[in-house]
């Protein structure tokens, strides 16, 4: 683990994201992949909500199979399960990083 060293200048936003990269590397990158995830996530559940009310639908009037239902169903219940499981994840990953800081710094 490195040292970081603090000289007199103005820290920017850039200069956090570097010492929590330097303190550590891999809970940081993981932490700015869940946020990313979670920012993009969104647009895509109502995509995922679209195709399963397509599909649901379709199973009615027959253009559509159970298993494409059930496939949509799938994702759209991983989804949900993944927006609960996100913050408790993103939670430990910043204590983490706080605590690698605190250590280094």
């Amino acid at each position: 683990m490195m040292k970081v060293r603090f000289v007199k200048k103005k820290y920017t936003y850039w200069d956090s994201l570097r010492f929590s990269i330097i303190s550590s590397p891999v809970c940081t990158v993981l932490y700015l992949i869940l946020s990313l995830a979670v920012a993009i996530l969104p647009t895509y559940q109502v995509i995922v909500n679209a195709r399963f009310i397509d599909n649901a639908l379709g199973l009615i009037d027959g253009s559509a199979t159970k298993r494409a239902v059930y496939i949509s169903l799938a994702i759209v219940i991983g989804i949900i399960a993944y927006q609960w499981l996100v913050q408790p994840i993103k939670a430990y990953l910043a204590n983490k990083i706080e605590m690698d800081m605190r250590v280094s710094l």
